[in-house]
């Protein structure tokens, strides 16, 4: 198991398993590893384990290692950085393979976050912030640098998610794709990877590549029911990073799987939109208890307001079935009477004889 060990200016220390595939680091309580010290930025670093070695990115600030300032650093066993007035050692070695009979650590964080946000999907949560955890946990999975959740709506791609390794959006996010990549997995519906972008035969030379200087990308198909309707799109930026076959494999078999939950979670969201739709329209063709908004029925509101405020006996005619007790009720609701009782009498149901000593006393 590998550690990251951890030296405060006040002298005391703590050793911090490294069980992600990326670890985060600073100050802000969303880090993985929280440093509480005013000289650490809220998103420092990202560290990642590599065989015996540990691999740190700086974030929003320079780390020093071997006296010199950098921005990324490979640590051996027993190696250290100085983040500010806090020191960072690397501990221990790589993690413990796993078992052929088993199942990956890589296909358990993907099981992991595809049951996450399930379980969100369940619950009522927005869904742009369903789609962002959903990318988060697809760069973690696959050790990307950045990642992309494109839709087709009306027949164009438009980006829903773009995120950086660090977990914040990517700004001109549809500038950052390659076409040539996306078109390729738009017309065949298979997942791609160009594992080393720039020397490869068929992309190498594609504009979109050259210009992007892209080092390795993965792309996948979100298809429901025999329909394309999303890509999902990695990408790592730095040539040590570069894709492997097995990596393709778990965005994949994620993607697959991921289709089912997105798609449901855009049919929940366009529900809970028509839903709202539907509330407020109804809210707005309704009289109190009364439903309707042609012109006759807003002719009746406004002789219920105007009767209703009067202290005068008000008959109302109609048809049997026509809603009579419903009108009276809400001239009494909107009445100085509204505070009493409302007594409904159904006079036909009283012999003739009764009538009168029923209705007034003997």
């Amino acid at each position: 198991m590998a550690y990251l060990r951890i030296e405060l200016p006040d002298g005391s220390s703590r050793e911090v398993p490294l069980v992600k595939r990326i670890t985060t680091v600073g100050r802000s309580p969303d880090n993985d590893v929280v440093l509480p010290h005013p000289a650490i930025p809220e998103a420092a670093l990202h560290v990642r384990v590599q065989g015996d070695s540990l691999h740190a990115t700086a974030v929003d600030a320079a780390f020093h290692h071997e006296g010199r300032k950098r921005t990324e650093a490979t640590l051996p066993a027993g190696g250290s950085i100085s983040l500010g007035p806090v020191s960072l050692s690397f501990t221990g070695g790589a993690a413990p393979p796993a078992s052929s009979g088993g199942i990956s650590n890589e296909s358990l964080a993907s099981l992991r976050a595809l049951h996450a946000f399930s379980k969100k999907l369940l619950g009522d949560h927005p869904i742009d912030s369903l789609l962002v955890e959903l990318m988060d946990g697809v760069i973690e999975i696959t050790r990307a640098d950045k990642g992309l959740l494109l839709l087709l709506e009306n027949g164009e791609l438009r980006v829903k998610v773009a995120r950086n390794v660090g977990r914040s959006d990517l700004e001109s996010a549809m500038d950052r794709v390659s076409d040539s990549i996306v078109s390729k997995v738009l017309e065949s519906r298979q997942a791609l990877i160009v594992s080393d972008a720039l020397n490869d035969r068929e992309f190498g030379a594609a504009e979109s590549v050259v210009n992007l200087r892209l080092s390795s990308v993965m792309c996948a198909p979100l298809v429901d029911q025999g329909e394309l309707f999303g890509l999902l799109y990695v990408g790592n930026d730095r040539v040590a990073h570069l894709f492997e076959e097995r990596s393709l494999d778990l965005l994949t078999i994620f993607a697959a799987q991921a289709s089912l939950l997105i798609r449901n979670a855009m049919l929940m969201n366009e529900l809970r939109r028509d839903n709202h739709e539907l509330r407020q329209q109804l809210a707005q063709g309704r009289y109190g208890e009364i439903l309707g908004a042609c012109s006759a029925m807003k002719e009746i509101y406004r002789r219920i307001d105007k009767v209703a405020l009067a202290d005068v006996s008000v008959l109302v005619t109609g048809d049997t079935g026509t809603g009579k007790e419903v009108i009276a009720r809400e001239i009494h609701r909107r009445s100085a009477r509204r505070d009493g009782p409302f007594v409904a009498i159904n006079c036909g149901a009283i012999p003739e004889n009764l009538l009168e000593s029923d209705l007034f006393g003997h």
